[in-house]
């Protein structure tokens, strides 16, 4: 899987181009409330990000602070 968990919400991506997809976003949905009881689930198109060479985990790494950079 590739998500995001954040202030209140976990992110992650959609694939729901036809109704069989859909289907299947829903199970993930109630998969994703379960494992993150009280945060708001949200599906985003990630496809672009994903023919780029990444996803939502990979664009959202944190970057170490440089020594000496304010």
């Amino acid at each position: 899987m590739n998500f995001l968990v954040t202030n209140g919400v976990v992110v992650t991506s959609s694939y729901a181009r036809d109704e069989a997809f859909v289907k299947r976003e829903k199970e993930v949905e109630a998969l994703f409330k379960q494992a993150f009881p009280g945060r708001e689930i949200v599906f985003v198109d990630a496809m672009q990000m994903n023919w780029q060479g990444g996803g939502i985990h990979c664009s959202t790494q944190q970057e170490p602070k440089r020594r000496g950079v304010k």
